[in-house]
């Protein structure tokens, strides 16, 4: 179920058809994000599931995988 969630908000933000994002996607090179994309799915992300996503972590965020891993560590 996060798994979902954080794939159609990702899909949201950008713009991109869900079922075409998987969890070894990367970010920014599949799926041509930029900081300020990061950044509004990081918002979302803690809007929509009420969880606190330092600053620091952000750049670890490499593929869907990624964050979808911290997400579920928040929950």
């Amino acid at each position: 179920m996060i798994d979902q969630m954080v794939i159609d908000i990702i899909a949201q933000v950008l713009g991109t058809d869900s079922a075409q994002i998987e969890e070894s996607t990367l970010i920014l090179e599949d799926l041509g994000a930029n900081s300020l994309d990061i950044v509004e799915i990081v918002t979302e992300l803690e809007d929509t599931l009420k969880i606190a996503i330092p600053d620091e972590v952000i750049p670890g965020f490499k593929t869907v995988g990624d964050l979808i891993g911290f997400v579920k560590e928040c929950k």
